[in-house]
């Protein structure tokens, strides 16, 4: 997008102000969306003394309300002046990046302005959520699904309204005859000059889609799209598996506990819900199905590979190696970058982590470090250098078959692996005398 130069300014300031609001609503949530609620927040309907007119400006209200640090702790209002000043800051740099310098896309083609400014509303909305989520877990270090579910259907719904909120990649391959009000103003345009244009990532990139997976009158599709659906909703049910009291037992029990549980019903209702809705984009087909069946398979395999590693883990240091909300958050991050992306999370995130590992460790003695913040920064620095990302790495990709054999070779590896964390954990503890 050709912008003068002293027209940037005019646009990104205002954006900043929207950044500040922005920052007071992540406030808000992290405040308001934890399990044990702090009502620190201005906007706090639970305040323990009413907030004055100034406390609701952002940053200048927390800077003023210093001398609340009896009620809230020393220093309680830095953070939340931060976030503010880092929204105001961070909102603006992402419009520049993804709007009017285009970063996401390939750097020989360009979205429309139309599908720019849709990605960049939908990427500041899955940012936000990170960073609540990130700050609730360093908290707590727990996760709401308050933070997960709605980000994750939010997903879902906008990758069958708009196909192009997924990762963009180019491709010279058209699946099928080509469909001019299928694709973006730009793509259409450049399609008689050049062989290639902006697609989105979807679950057979980087190679074409098969037409074995297209939508209506196939079957085996809709089958897909809706398993994974019953898959990630039966996932979130209140399961419990009593095995101590034989298989016969825990079977009956496992299934009378479901049915008992107050949860039950409304998943129920959401999974009939969510399958007329994937029916209904099946039937219509063309990219909306292609976006969506891959936004689904994207929420089922990283979810499902953080689970198994919650599993492994848990088995091997007999402790829970990571909480069920890691494995939500997974699954939102796979339904906006596809499986492929969700793995650069995954591989990207345990070497942030292993960083500040060790320095809590040391410095703090803390030997337990909560594993969604890294998986959120992996997240976004997925999401905001994608294309640099994806050059590097979608060779991988198209390793076909093999790939997952790969992958079930690293998590065959993975309890050595543990083990041996476990054992240099309790050596640097016995040094540090922690």
């Amino acid at each position: 997008m050709n912008v003068p130069p002293g027209m940037v300014m005019w646009i990104l300031f205002p954006l900043g102000l929207v950044g500040l609001a922005v920052g007071a609503i992540i406030n808000l949530g992290v405040y308001e969306l934890a399990y044990h609620r702090r009502p620190i927040s201005p906007w706090s309907p639970h305040r323990p003394t009413p907030a004055q007119a100034f406390d609701y400006l952002p940053v200048w209200g927390w800077w003023r309300r210093r001398h609340e640090a009896k009620l809230f702790g020393s220093g309680f209002w830095i953070r939340p002046m931060l976030v503010e000043l880092g929204a105001a800051i961070a909102l603006p740099a992402l419009y520049w990046w993804e709007v009017l310098n285009r970063g996401l896309d390939p750097p020989w083609l360009r979205s429309d302005l139309v599908t720019g400014h849709v990605r960049f509303v939908f990427h500041s909305i899955m940012l936000s959520l990170l960073t609540v989520g990130t700050l609730i877990d360093i908290d707590e270090k727990t996760l709401p699904d308050a933070i997960t579910l709605p980000g994750t259907w939010l997903a879902l719904i906008l990758a069958a309204i708009f196909p192009w909120i997924l990762p963009p990649i180019s491709d010279h391959r058209l699946n099928g005859p080509f469909d001019s009000a299928n694709w973006p103003a730009d793509a259409v345009s450049a399609r008689p000059l050049q062989e290639e244009y902006v697609a989105f990532l979807h679950l057979a990139s980087p190679g074409p889609w098969p037409q074995s997976l297209d939508g209506y009158p196939k079957i085996f599709p809709l089958l897909v799209g809706v398993g994974c659906w019953w898959l990630w909703t039966f996932a979130l049910m209140d399961r419990r598996w009593y095995g101590r009291v034989g298989l016969r037992r825990a079977w009956t029990y496992f299934w009378a506990r479901l049915a008992r549980a107050p949860s039950t019903r409304p998943l129920l209702l959401i999974g009939l819900s969510g399958t007329v809705l994937i029916g209904l984009v099946w039937w219509i087909g063309g990219s909306r199905w292609q976006a969506l069946l891959s936004a689904l398979v994207g929420l089922v395999v990283a979810g499902g590979l953080v689970w198994v590693i919650r599993l492994l883990g848990s088995i091997t240091l007999q402790r829970e190696a990571m909480g069920f909300g890691d494995v939500t958050l997974m699954g939102m991050i796979g339904t906006f970058l596809g499986w492929q992306g969700s793995l650069i999370v995954f591989f990207l995130a345990p070497f942030l982590a292993l960083i500040v590992g060790i320095v809590s460790l040391v410095f703090r003695g803390q030997n337990i470090v909560p594993f969604g913040p890294f998986l959120s920064m992996a997240a976004a620095l997925v999401l905001v250098f994608w294309q640099v990302m994806w050059l590097e790495t979608s060779r991988i990709f198209s390793l076909g078959p093999i790939l997952p054999l790969v992958l079930l070779a690293c998590l065959a590896f993975l309890p050595p692996l543990l083990i041996a964390v476990r054992a240099i954990r309790e050596l640097l503890e016995g040094l540090f005398g922690r």
